[in-house]
């Protein structure tokens, strides 16, 4: 038996981007590397953390992940340590649906995306 989720449940990850990092997502979608913001996080890399944490940690496996709103405050940079949040806010056990807030903190408490996540898991919402 799945366990159930419930408001206010949490999930965090620490991260700290390095330049190898930049280099592979660069390779990755093409870009070149040899501008002035190449200290900067790409913004989908932040993004990238969110989907980890919810599809691995909360609510976790068998989540399909529906939408993400973000809105980006502050430039992450290379070499500082990132803190990505979700915390569950609603639950639609009819639906299988929850929303969850997502956050992400620099090293000085700079709060660098905020959002909110709309994911699936029937399993665990439902606690079938």
């Amino acid at each position: 038996m799945e366990t159930q989720v419930a408001i206010g449940q949490q999930a965090t990850i620490k991260k700290v981007f390095t330049k190898s990092d930049l280099d592979k997502y660069s390779k990755l979608i093409n870009i070149n590397t040899n501008n002035s913001q190449n200290n900067v996080v790409p913004e989908p890399l932040l993004a990238g953390l969110f989907s980890m944490l919810l599809g691995t940690s909360l609510p976790g496996e068998g989540t399909i992940y529906l939408k993400q709103d973000l809105n980006f405050l502050f430039r992450a940079k290379i070499e500082d340590e990132l803190l990505a949040k979700v915390e569950i806010t609603n639950i639609r056990r009819d639906k299988g649906l929850i929303t969850c807030k997502t956050t992400c903190i620099n090293s000085k408490n700079e709060i660098i995306c905020e959002g909110e996540a709309l994911v699936m898991n029937k399993n665990k919402a439902s606690g079938e």
